[in-house]
């Protein structure tokens, strides 16, 4: 006999919550400033569009004027600290939805993954190892 389980997705958001408009002013120091002193017509294009989308905070891995968020870091150090964070906070929603859902790793034959990921954190040895040999399925939002 075959069984399907489906329990809800789990959402883990970063441990730093910066106000919007502290992000949109940390983004718009980074334009140069026109000769006249003021920001550039781009920045101030940039900045009004930011002002205007109505996000009150973001919630990021890492402290906002870290070097791999607002900092000077390479674009491959930036790269992989966000494919590290990603990987981290999937194995955190994969680990609290079994959890939610009264299941263990070894439960799990098939996982159908809606994800910009390449690698799934619950893969044999990930941190949050379902039984080797299961199937991984990839589902797509069109």
């Amino acid at each position: 006999m075959v069984s399907a389980h489906v329990g809800a997705p789990h959402i883990v958001r970063g441990k730093y919550t910066v106000p919007h408009a502290e992000m949109c002013e940390e983004l718009i120091s980074h334009y140069p400033l026109g000769l006249d002193g003021r920001l550039t017509e781009v920045a101030r294009k940039v900045s009004i569009m930011l002002r205007n989308l109505g996000i009150e905070s973001l919630s990021l891995t890492r402290p906002l004027r870290s070097p791999t968020i607002s900092g000077t870091a390479e674009v491959e150090d930036r790269n992989d600290v966000v494919f590290e964070d990603s990987l981290e906070m999937a194995a955190q929603a994969a680990t609290q939805a079994l959890e939610a859902e009264g299941m263990r790793p070894a439960e799990v034959g098939c996982r159908l993954l809606e994800s910009q990921l390449v690698t799934s954190p619950a893969g044999p040895g990930g941190p949050c190892a379902m039984r080797w040999g299961s199937v991984r399925m990839w589902i797509c939002a069109t």
